[in-house]
């Protein structure tokens, strides 16, 4: 009898739209199933509230760059002004069976999609972009100009998306509860597909 294997959801969304919340707190409700997160690498220096080999794997630059030499990622990026690199090693665990939810920016999903085909590609959307600004003012993490930065990259996120379709799920954040149900009930159903098979 061969092994089910599990799979990989890819969640992306411009800085505030809430996908690490709402990543986090869709994984407390899975806690009895193969299913976690993909804790990437990156060569940015951790925030307060950031805890490492929970948020991130922090590594020095010289360290990524080593680590890039060594085929070590899947793909890799420097969207934000750092190396981000989501690791090989989880897409050996999906083949023996274990789930996981990858957080990437829309080029890491291209390159993920490329990679592993059947990837469940998942975008998080804010209702608007004033919607994203007042977020991004809230979190107090960014400066003016990392804000207007931020929602630059998130405009063309959106462009993107609407001249190439790439996802497979679109959530929109507007309102926490109701897109944290949509998002358990499409993890629900693609997991559910794994125990039919």
């Amino acid at each position: 009898m061969s092994m089910k294997k599990g799979k990989l959801f890819v969640v992306s969304a411009p800085s505030g739209a809430g996908k690490t919340t709402l990543v986090n707190e869709v994984l407390k409700t899975f806690k009895e199933h193969n299913i976690q997160r993909v804790v990437t690498f990156t060569s940015k220096k951790p925030s307060l509230c950031e805890v490492s080999g929970v948020d991130y794997h922090f590594v020095s630059e010289e360290d990524f760059k080593a680590k890039i030499e060594q085929g070590f990622f899947v793909e890799y990026s420097t969207v934000y002004g750092a190396y981000y690199g989501f690791p090989k090693s989880a897409l050996y665990l999906i083949e023996e069976g274990l789930s996981f939810i990858a957080i990437v920016d829309r080029a890491g999903a291209v390159s993920l999609k490329a990679y592993k085909e059947d990837a469940i590609l998942v975008a998080i959307r804010p209702p608007d972009k004033k919607a994203l600004a007042e977020r991004l003012s809230l979190r107090a993490r960014d400066t003016t100009q990392e804000i207007e930065f931020r929602l630059g990259l998130a405009d063309e996120e959106f462009f993107n998306e609407e001249d190439d379709k790439l996802y497979t799920y679109v959530i929109v954040n507007d309102q926490f509860e109701k897109a944290l149900a949509i998002f358990r009930q499409l993890i629900v159903r693609e997991l559910a597909e794994i125990e039919l098979s």
